[in-house]
């Protein structure tokens, strides 16, 4: 119903608006002029709204991210100390102390991405060659290297 209502409101101001271009006087045109400029104006604000809303998730999408890597991480490091293996432990470490560097290389993107971001240009590479694009592949490998540690864990014997 309300849906219905709202079509009813904007055929009736478009077929006003009609109205007003072609037959109305001039006070009927400067109300059109006035309702399209700030019609205009709302839109606007509403795809402003939605872009400062996108901005902010990402940013809260990112941290999210590197949160959950860090508890991952830290969860394998202490499985890997449980490793019975000595040799296997240690590798398993060293595996868990290179996705910590490449997670802390990713942190370091993500600021200097934002930092691209804040100086306005987004969207494109910087001197510093960073874009989105990077950032994401380099989250995805991640991900799939703390994944493949993690399965490669559960097979080893554990103390």
């Amino acid at each position: 119903m309300i849906k219905n209502l709202i079509m009813l409101v904007i055929v009736a101001l478009i077929g006003w608006m009609a109205y007003a271009t072609f037959f109305g006087d001039k006070k009927d045109k400067d109300l059109r002029d006035d309702l399209i400029n700030k019609a205009m104006g709302f839109g606007k604000s509403i795809g402003n709204i939605f872009s400062h809303e996108s901005d902010k998730f990402e940013k809260g999408a990112y941290n999210d991210a590197l949160d959950k890597m860090s508890e991952a991480l830290n969860g394998l490091k202490q499985t890997s100390e449980d490793v019975e293996d000595v040799n296997e432990a240690k590798k398993y470490a060293d595996r868990v102390m290179k996705l910590k560097e490449d997670k802390e290389r990713l942190e370091k993107m993500i600021a200097q991405l934002e930092e691209q971001e804040a100086n306005g240009s987004a969207g494109r590479r910087a001197a510093s060659g960073i874009d989105k694009g990077d950032v994401d592949k380099l989250g995805l490998e991640l991900e799939k290297e703390i994944e493949s540690l993690g399965k490669d864990m559960k097979k080893a014997k554990m103390k």
